[in-house]
């Protein structure tokens, strides 16, 4: 009798220990699988950053990774979709704060200031202008109008002012225009726009923001190009949260309603852009070829390649999403909590992918409304009020402790490619927070413990191999009528053979332990057959 451990897998704590798959696990903490083994994750290292009092948010700036962001509500940071960007933008937005944009101007650290740029005040003309006449009646007399915008100085310019009065005026005249006060302390400058007859608004001047007025002597013939900012509507202070979706543009929502920036000019959030559905939304995320939006009833899937020409499917899975911290895009898919289990969604559909893995009890038991989750490798990393632990489709549930002690709770997380590290912000027990590279210390002390096995009629279990990176111990433990009975440990930092001590027992598992990679474990009979 021989019985081989390898290809070793995580729990399903749905199934008893005894009814278990070859392969999987009875119960496992602090590993997770490498190739046909496992290895221990490592211990949470402090990462050295000085975070205030009740930030909940947290990010490092892309462009300069001394730097950091953060905000005292639920939010998201992301890099702009502008390409070769002279500021270095991040964009943030959550659910209480307003949108912000955090931008370098030369040196030094990154400033911030509201996403949306204010509408200016409405221009005025005297209205002597109304019914102007040039006392020649050769020349042509145009009704005329002025608005006005905003431009910052990263450049992003305003949707138009109201406009002015209709008045009549004709080349040659020369016309004042009021601007009034700058209302915007971004705005840097205010570009000055006239339409004739009807036509195009085309710009007369740009007018630094100190400046309150204008002199329009300018022929029609000598305007300048079109105004490009009419449907740039600045964003709703109320944006909760922010996705990249594509092809230049970014995705956020608020109440029940998805909106779209325009593409490429992350400040200018068009009216024509927003998309209500009869749920509230509750999270999204992007994946391959679509936008994952969560609710609180059903799951809704946005498609297409420019926010004026989305798609909407209602998917047919009742499954609200309980924690917006919980949705993490996973490539194809994104995976988030319900009350029903783990919702994978993509382009092709929606199913729960733990009903097989958990009963719907013990899903529960998890507090999936704590959920705050991250890609993490090829795992659905999670941390809850009740604990922490790595999810993969094929290879189980595996439980893991973060950093052991109780009242630690994962806030938020920052993901940082190009040093494969992921941090989380946490708050302990006595409301400090720390920063922490996850995975980056000493190995953590692993285990992993087989299914049950029943012990085959008068089978002997007499000798044992293990095959490991450093020093581990296999535990025979046995049991009988539901009562542990026997064990029989061995540690060694070798694959040679060795012995259990005699003992009786009907059913038995097997208990490895180390701080660096098992590959395999093998029992049997005798030790030939261990070769």
């Amino acid at each position: 009798m021989k019985i081989q451990f390898s290809q070793m897998k995580g729990m399903i704590p749905v199934l008893d220990d005894n009814l278990l798959p070859e392969g999987f696990a009875s119960r496992t903490l602090n590993c997770r699988p490498e190739g046909d083994g496992v290895v221990p994750f490592k211990l949470p290292v402090e990462a050295g950053f000085s975070i205030a009092a009740g930030v909940k948010s947290w990010s490092l700036y892309h462009y300069d990774k001394t730097e950091t962001l953060s905000r005292t509500d639920n939010a998201d940071f992301l890099r702009g979709p502008i390409a070769n960007d002279a500021y270095n933008r991040m964009y943030a937005a959550g659910d209480s704060e307003k949108p912000q944009v955090y931008y370098q101007l030369g040196g030094g650290g990154p400033s911030s200031g509201d996403l949306a740029v204010k509408v200016p005040n409405t221009p005025s003309v005297s209205s002597s202008w109304n019914n102007a006449d040039p006392g020649d009646p050769s020349i042509p007399v145009y009704n005329s109008v002025y608005y006005v915008t905003g431009v910052t100085v990263l450049g992003e310019e305003s949707e138009p002012s109201d406009v002015t009065q209709v008045i009549q005026r004709w080349d040659s005249a020369s016309v004042y225009v009021s601007l009034g006060a700058n209302n915007d302390s971004r705005v840097a400058k205010r570009r000055l726009y006239r339409s004739d007859s009807g036509g195009d608004f085309q710009l007369v001047a740009e007018i630094v923001d100190t400046i309150d007025g204008y002199n329009d002597q300018k022929d029609t013939a000598q305007l300048g190009y079109a105004c490009e900012s009419e449907n740039f509507n600045a964003p709703p202070d109320n944006l909760e949260g922010l996705v990249n979706a594509g092809n230049g543009y970014m995705a956020s929502w608020f109440e029940n309603t998805v909106c779209f920036c325009e593409p490429y000019y992350p400040h200018a959030w068009p009216i024509d852009y927003q998309y209500a559905i009869p749920a509230t939304v509750k999270g999204m995320a992007a994946t391959q070829g679509a936008l994952i939006v969560t609710t609180d009833s059903q799951p809704y899937v946005f498609q297409g390649t420019h926010p004026g020409g989305i798609s909407i499917l209602k998917l047919d899975l009742r499954a609200p999403n309980l924690s917006r911290r919980g949705i993490v895009d996973m490539g194809e898919t994104a995976f988030y909590p319900s009350t029903e289990g783990l919702v994978a969604i993509g382009a092709g559909g929606a199913n729960v992918i733990t009903r097989e893995i958990f009963s719907k009890e013990q899903w529960l038991a998890l507090d999936p409304a704590s959920f705050v989750a991250f890609r993490y490798r090829s795992f659905y990393l999670c941390f809850a009020s009740t604990g922490a632990f790595a999810f993969d489709p094929a290879k189980g549930y595996w439980p893991l402790d973060i950093t052991g002690v109780d009242g630690d709770q994962v806030l938020d997380g920052h993901y940082d490619d190009e040093t494969d590290t992921l941090y989380l912000l946490v708050k302990s027990g006595d409301d400090s927070l720390t920063v922490f590279e996850f995975d980056s210390g000493s190995n953590m002390q692993m285990l992993w413990e087989s299914r049950e096995h029943v012990r085959p009629g008068r089978a002997v279990i007499s000798s044992g191999r293990l095959d490991s990176e450093a020093e581990a111990a296999l535990t025979l433990v046995g049991s009988h009528r539901g009562s542990e009975v026997y064990s029989s440990s061995h540690t060694t930092s070798t694959d040679e053979g060795f012995r259990f001590s005699p003992g009786f027992y009907s059913r038995f598992k097997v208990r490895l332990e180390s701080e660096d990679r098992i590959n395999s474990a093998a029992i049997a009979s005798s030790k030939v057959e261990l070769v």
